[in-house]
């Protein structure tokens, strides 16, 4: 086990420190996600769910607020959250994003806090929007040590976040060459994850061991392949496998006007080898307004 820890903090807190980037255990419905990827891309509602009207009364959906309900008391206050087998693979997709992006030449999502650090992020023609979570800093971010974005979406756009999430990787040091290994190593670090906090509008979503309960999930059967650039956050270069784990957000589409996603959650690492061994918090604040122009 400890040579386990110690391949993942090499794949992944080499830049944990400045990102954070979702479920226990192989998960076997995971090969379903993406059931709703039609040719409209993220535009559709899950295939296999049954309702998601605005009611008041208990929903059939997967509708998601401090008591259960869909809201109703105003444009910016109703909001859905996709049920986390659906999302699984737009982990991996958004690993695969993060690993890949050379900072040095395009904007970097974890400090750059305007429009373009948004737009860097959007994926399927603006369709789906990737954000990130930054490493505690009180000198950078004095009000609560993480920083706030704003930016601006058309109606439409769903949006994917992870509160929390690790990868393992065949280009650790030493490195994790069989999907066993790698998901073992991401589970186990995933494990220590706690203290998640999402707040949508003023709306504090859920408990934290809800949270994990609820929208925890790991990487599909097989992992993941990636490419990794020499200037990204992460500093892995080559091509390798990997397996994720991670609490990861979808939502879908918000209504028009202005949104306040909140986010955030501590890695309690302290029982793992030096020199990352510690406690890490990780978070951000996004001020999304959203445009009425349809996708």
């Amino acid at each position: 086990m400890y040579k386990s820890r110690r391949v993942f903090t090499f794949g992944f807190l080499l830049s944990s420190l400045v990102m954070v980037s979702a479920i226990p255990i192989f998960n076997n419905n995971a090969a379903i996600a993406q059931g709703y990827n039609t040719d409209s891309y993220y535009s559709e509602y899950p295939t296999d769910d049954k309702k998601y009207e605005c009611r008041t009364g208990p929903l059939e959906g997967f509708f998601v607020s401090s008591v259960e309900f869909c809201l109703s008391d105003g444009p910016s206050t109703d909001f859905f959250i996709f049920p986390a087998n659906k999302v699984a693979e737009l982990g991996d997709k958004w690993w695969q994003w993060i690993l890949s992006l050379d900072v040095k030449t395009n904007p970097n999502p974890f400090t750059e806090t305007g429009q373009e650090g948004c737009d860097v992020g959007l994926q399927e023609n603006g369709k789906l929007l990737f954000l990130v979570g930054t490493s505690k800093n009180l000198t950078t971010y004095p009000d609560n040590g993480f920083p706030v974005h704003k930016c601006e979406i058309k109606k439409g756009t769903q949006i994917l976040f992870p509160i929390l999430n690790v990868f393992c990787s065949s280009l650790d040091n030493p490195p994790l060459e069989t999907e066993v290994e790698q998901r073992l190593c991401a589970n186990d670090a995933q494990d220590r994850g706690q203290d998640y906090y999402l707040e949508i509008d003023g709306i504090k979503v859920k408990n934290s061991s809800q949270l994990e309960e609820k929208y925890r999930i790991d990487s599909p059967a097989g992992g993941f392949t990636f490419i990794g650039v020499e200037n990204s956050q992460y500093g892995i270069v080559g091509t390798g496998k990997a397996v994720s784990d991670g609490v990861w957000i979808l939502l879908e589409g918000l209504k028009p006007g202005e949104h306040t996603i909140k986010f955030s959650g501590t890695f309690d690492w302290s029982d793992f080898p030096p020199p990352f061994n510690g406690i890490f918090e990780f978070g951000a604040t996004y001020i999304l307004y959203v445009h009425p122009g349809y996708y």
